[in-house]
């Protein structure tokens, strides 16, 4: 191998590894409503799509780094590698490659479970304070928000006060 090729390699890999940080260098919760909460239901919400990403990842990750390694380990140019189609099928291997998914589809499946009941929409939030009232009438591109107690409406605007439910109709 010339020496030009192992630096043109050496650059490629150091793009590979560098590019990801540079992708993600801009990123700030801010930025990224779904992730910046305001309230404890949606900061639920957020931890249990954290939780199920990470589960996910134990899956997808693997699979890239195999992928990545069986192509760089097998290619034509390596003839090191040994090749042995006729081999047994292995019991651990199947049980690994059956029962990680399974148990994640498991795991994943109890805590959305948990979570819907627990995150109910129709439950009302402990406070001691009483709900707002707000009526939202979707008109053509815009809302109607309507407080019957307060004889108020209000245009595309919705003001809550803080600390308060809300109940909305």
């Amino acid at each position: 191998m010339s020496p030009l090729n192992k630096k043109l390699r050496r650059a490629a890999l150091s793009l590979l590894v560098i590019s990801p940080l540079l992708l993600l260098s801009g990123c700030s919760l801010r930025q990224v409503p779904v992730l910046y909460t305001g309230g404890p239901i949606a900061a639920t919400e957020r931890d249990l799509l954290f939780v199920a990403i990470g589960l996910m990842l134990i899956v997808v990750v693997p699979v890239f780094v195999m992928a990545a390694y069986f192509t760089w380990h097998y290619r034509a140019t390596n003839t090191g590698a040994r090749y042995m189609p006729e081999w047994a099928s292995s019991l651990w291997i199947e049980a690994v490659m059956w029962l990680v998914p399974i148990a994640i589809v498991g795991v994943l499946s109890a805590m959305v479970f948990t979570y819907s009941q627990k995150l109910d929409p129709y439950r009302p939030i402990a406070s001691n304070k009483p709900p707002l009232d707000v009526e939202a009438i979707s008109l053509d591109w815009k809302w109607v928000f309507i407080y019957p107690k307060q004889h108020i409406a209000t245009v595309n605007e919705l003001v809550i006060p803080t600390g308060r439910p809300v109940s909305m109709k």
